[in-house]
């Protein structure tokens, strides 16, 4: 009995070798390729600029890239007449006030076949109108009773000063909560104390 199970491992060990051969030799390989550069973070209304390459592929060659949010699809089409180009993707206005993700998927038509990908990444649309606040203190360590002075600097998408206004300010400490409401940015040089 012990022969025969022996027997059985040897047989199924070289039964799977010559069958491991055979599975690479059924191997298609599809000719072509591509590869296709995208920017992680992306504006709402603002094209943005990607770059696709292909790889063993006969040209003129046509590219369908789909920016997939909710369940809402927007392509754009491109006739490839390069190896290697760059164009805009359009990304257009959409309604939303907090960040959100997209996913991206591609179809290629490459030497009469179609090739299709989508982003492993996250990748993610911000409000068209984005502000970015930084905040400066006078100190970097401050004692209890200390007066804490700081400043807020407000500066849009193009890192120019906005003249919005901040409802609402809360610092936040191990000790205590400290908030103060409705302050334009104007009062005495965008400092407060």
């Amino acid at each position: 009995m012990c022969n025969i199970f022996s027997l059985l491992l040897i047989f199924l060990s070289v039964h799977q070798a010559f069958a491991s051969d055979n599975i690479t030799e059924n191997i298609v390989k599809k000719s072509g390729g591509f590869l296709l550069s995208v920017p992680k973070v992306l504006v709402s209304g603002k094209n943005e600029t990607v770059c696709l390459s292909l790889h063993e592929a006969r040209l003129p060659a046509k590219a369908i890239i789909d920016l997939k949010w909710r369940e809402k699809h927007l392509p754009t089409l491109r006739n490839l007449e390069a190896e290697h180009t760059c164009f805009d993707m359009i990304v257009p206005n959409l309604p939303i006030k907090e960040p959100q993700f997209v996913s991206i998927k591609v179809q290629v038509q490459l030497n009469g076949s179609i090739q299709s990908a989508h982003n492993l990444d996250p990748i993610v649309v911000y409000p068209h109108k984005l502000v970015k606040t930084f905040i400066h203190t006078d100190r970097g360590l401050y004692k209890p009773g200390d007066k804490v002075r700081f400043r807020l600097l407000i500066l849009d998408e193009n890192l120019l000063p906005d003249n919005s206004k901040v409802c609402q300010k809360h610092l936040i400490n191990r000790v205590l909560i400290v908030t103060w409401e409705f302050f334009s940015r104007q009062t005495n040089g965008n400092g407060f104390s």
